[in-house]
């Protein structure tokens, strides 16, 4: 009888391990992204000039939006899941998501290379490629 309950203890180790490990190795960091940390960046692309904290403003009402920062020629907001940024950027005009976080384009001032920057940085945080 202990044999028995010492191997299904084991295989229920076994089998919680795998799964905390598939996990940890299957979740994406990108989901990670704090909002906040591009303010560093704000100095040297103009798609983060005037870049300040504004969730209250921008997440009121909005679901799924947990973070929410304006720049002078955008708003950036990030969603609690992908599927929320892509239903909220799908109702706004002049977006541009990358998973969790959404870009509202506000004029258009910005150039297509300013763009082009903002996007490829965003879309190559916490990731290898």
């Amino acid at each position: 009888m202990l044999i028995v309950s010492g191997a299904i203890a084991a295989a229920a180790i076994s089998a919680m391990l795998a799964i905390a490990l598939f996990v940890i190795l299957t979740r994406d960091t990108r989901q990670d992204i704090d909002l906040g940390s591009f303010d560093y960046a704000s100095v040297d692309d103009p798609a983060l000039h005037g870049y300040t904290d504004a969730t209250e403003e921008l997440c009121r009402d909005v679901d799924g939006c947990i973070q929410g920062y304006r720049a002078d020629h955008a708003r950036y907001r990030k969603f609690t899941t992908t599927d929320a940024g892509a239903a909220f950027a799908t109702s706004a005009a002049d977006t541009y998501r990358s998973n969790w976080i959404v870009i509202e384009y506000t004029d258009d001032h910005l150039t297509e290379a300013d763009r082009d920057s903002i996007e490829g940085y965003i879309d190559t945080l916490n990731t290898s490629d």
